[in-house]
């Protein structure tokens, strides 16, 4: 999820549900901007599989996007979700 040992100086959480045109079009904006030093958290919520396969397809080609699926719909918990991987990274030895 998070790579060990990377300390970006920003990470942004896009939380995806609906549309896969408005999920896409997020994420490009996001990765457009004139940032390297980024992180981009994806929460998948109840994302329809095609969204998902797409996300899926730009993690595999992005080192920057780290992609989470939720079970629970609620918007505090994808939110949650999103910056546990942070949380759990500044614990490690």
């Amino acid at each position: 999820m998070v790579r060990r040992g990377s300390h970006p100086r920003l990470s942004v959480i896009l939380v995806v549900e609906g549309s896969p045109s408005y999920a896409m079009r997020a994420l490009e904006s996001i990765q457009n901007q004139d940032l390297y030093d980024l992180q981009i958290v994806v929460v998948c919520r109840d994302a329809a599989p095609g969204v998902r396969h797409s996300l899926q397809v730009a993690a595999d080609r992005d080192i920057h996007i780290d992609l989470i699926d939720v079970e629970d719909a609620k918007r505090g918990a994808c939110l949650r979700a999103g910056l546990l991987p942070r949380a759990a990274l500044k614990s490690s030895p």
